[in-house]
């Protein structure tokens, strides 16, 4: 744990209130104990220093600033839901294409995390307790703080709090519905009392070197499908009558089928590259015997030639660039239909 500093800020009044230092006076006739040992505090408001409470008699064997730090982030998350009207609860989920898993030309935005819709703890969880036991198949979990409900209509919410010590693997893979809370400062839980939120979005508000914020266990991650992206492909069409063209189509377009020979492959974004794969399919084309080695496309004067439609001397630039582009065709994902013929895909 990296402290951002060992004083101790909080204190329980003889009420069992917590109070802030800042929120005391001077003698004002109130005591104040330590949350984690319940030692009486003497408050320190000097001129100079930082206002904190101090134990009267200190005993680090009985108490610890990390002790203080996991009993005041106990009670100060108690304290927050049962006053809180709303305590927002979100969680991530995965949204992917229908066909994520199967399909040749898929990309990263064909599957991504991202939020469920959050919904208000409250109107599910109406006990919140300290320190109380939870039992799964006959075994007992102690929750740091255990959310439930007077009807036992729902899975209860362990909380778990994360100062030294992170939960047992046990318990994180008990089945429990499981949120851990990383807590290494007071403001840390300043944090997380301020808001109204439980969202692995408050990790992305960390600072870069700490622990993850809020760790999930036990929930059910939902899947959601949406339209695909469309992936955007090129396709080498040769028809019965011996023409041959190339035409845009998409990831789920491109298995309807026109030709008698079909090759298709991923449409680059940018210009060089989409001028490299047609080159690819053409050669293809050339092996596959359903154009002459001599295409046009093939030279290396095509994209920039003003002799289209003529008889061109330059063809023979082919001889070099037709073996290289053929070399080069399995570079990028690719189909290969033939009429009357197994598909080959990769």
């Amino acid at each position: 744990m990296t402290d951002h500093h060992q004083y101790q800020h909080w204190g329980l009044r003889e009420d069992d209130v917590l109070v802030a230092i800042h929120d005391t006076k001077k003698d004002d006739g109130h005591t104040y104990r330590c949350p984690f040992c319940n030692q009486l505090y003497t408050p320190k408001r000097g001129e100079h220093n930082k206002w904190h409470f101090a134990h009267k008699v200190n005993n680090p064997e009985k108490c610890s600033y990390d002790r203080y730090l996991h009993s005041l982030a106990e009670q100060r998350i108690l304290e927050w839901y049962k006053n809180s009207p709303i305590v927002r609860f979100q969680l991530q989920n995965v949204h992917r294409c229908s066909d994520f898993g199967h399909c040749k030309w898929q990309k990263n935005d064909c599957h991504w995390k991202g939020r469920t819709e959050p919904y208000n703890l409250k109107d599910y969880f109406d006990v919140i307790e300290l320190e109380k036991k939870n039992c799964i198949e006959q075994e007992y979990f102690i929750a740091d703080i255990l959310l439930s409900d007077k009807n036992d209509a729902y899975l209860p919410i362990l909380i778990e709090i994360w100062v030294n010590n992170e939960s047992s693997e046990k318990k994180h893979f008990s089945g429990l519905q499981i949120i851990e809370i990383s807590i290494e400062s007071e403001e840390d839980i300043d944090k997380l009392v301020s808001g109204d939120l439980l969202s692995p979005a408050l990790n992305d508000t960390m600072p870069k070197g700490h622990r993850p914020f809020l760790t999930f266990y036990g929930f059910e991650s939902e899947d959601t499908l949406h339209d695909c992206q469309l992936v955007p492909l090129y396709k080498l069409v040769a028809y019965e009558n011996g023409n041959v063209a190339i035409s845009t189509c998409n990831c789920k377009s491109y298995n309807e089928r026109v030709g008698t020979l079909e090759l298709t492959k991923p449409f680059p974004a940018d210009k060089v590259d989409q001028q490299f794969v047609q080159r690819t399919l053409y050669a293809k084309a050339i092996e596959i015997g359903v154009l002459n080695r001599h295409c046009c496309v093939m030279c290396e004067f095509f994209f920039d030639c003003s002799h289209c439609g003529q008889v061109c001397e330059k063809y023979k630039t082919t001889e070099k660039s037709y073996p290289f582009y053929r070399e080069k065709f399995t570079q990028y994902p690719f189909d290969i239909w033939q009429l009357n013929k197994t598909t080959d895909n990769q």
